[in-house]
């Protein structure tokens, strides 16, 4: 049974989709641990060395039926581990016995299927588990080397999810995760999902822990740098991120902090 788990955040497009509106399905428990799920002893290892410690609220509610077969709608915010979310599931699943491709993860950008490609190589490391990352650029022959197969290389990947499905044998789990489903996504998904399980974590639902949020309001453009200046200088700050709401300002501060 192939089994193809798929991220597909919704594109950019000037005029905004209309998003739908679902909710988590009845019977979804939220387990607190991941020695919780029934995951294997090699995963849980990968899990914990990969520096999880705990697992984040889509993680909570998603692993166990992605696990279990399912096929998944999951929707959640920006940067709340939904890539480890089926990156884990995904470790798990698979039959290491075996070099056949069991699992297809389709994303947006090289940047994300090649931090996919990081995370599962990290979380599925004591199970031996392989995964390689196809994005343009590269060489095709050692993508077709690596997957052991050319039938869907050789015709490229298509921006739309159903023209890969015609490819792929019918027996599939699939798995959609995103920050938003625009209400066509989701009519489609019923050309290849069976009986899928909604999850929707809200940000309301959103627990940082261990983490404390302070507002500095200054009145003028000009003084946000010296104040940020002042923040590093007086506060045990190890590392940080600073983000920026142009790509101009953004280097106007690298050149200054440099």
């Amino acid at each position: 049974m192939a089994t193809s788990l798929m991220a597909r955040p919704v594109p950019a497009t000037r005029s905004r989709p209309a998003v739908a509106a679902f909710e988590t399905a009845t019977g979804v428990e939220a387990l607190s641990s991941f020695d919780r799920m029934g995951l294997s002893d090699d995963v849980l290892r990968g899990i914990y060395g990969h520096g999880f410690d705990k697992p984040s609220a889509i993680q909570q509610r998603a692993v166990v039926p992605i696990v279990q077969g399912r096929d998944v709608i999951a929707q959640a915010q920006s940067g709340t581990g939904k890539t480890s979310t089926f990156a884990l599931a995904s470790c798990q699943i698979v039959d290491t016995s075996t070099r056949d491709v069991q699992v297809l993860i389709l994303s947006p950008t090289s940047d994300l299927a090649s931090q996919t490609e990081r995370v599962v190589l990290a979380i599925g490391y004591y199970r031996n588990v392989l995964a390689h990352a196809c994005v343009g650029g590269k060489s095709m022959g050692e993508d077709i080397r690596k997957l052991e197969t050319d039938e869907m290389l050789s015709r490229g990947f298509k921006d739309q999810i159903y023209d890969v499905y015609r490819f792929l044998p019918p027996e599939l789990q699939v798995v959609l995760v995103s920050v938003t489903f625009p209400t066509k996504i989701l009519e489609m998904t019923g050309r290849f999902m069976t009986d899928p399980i909604g999850i929707v974590v809200k940000r309301d639902e959103l627990m940082l822990e261990r983490v404390d949020q302070y507002m500095v309001p200054v009145e003028r453009e000009d003084w946000k740098f010296y104040t940020l200046c002042d923040l590093y200088d007086n506060c045990p700050i190890s590392q940080g991120v600073v983000f920026c709401n142009t790509k101009r300002k953004v280097e106007w501060l690298a050149e200054k902090d440099a």
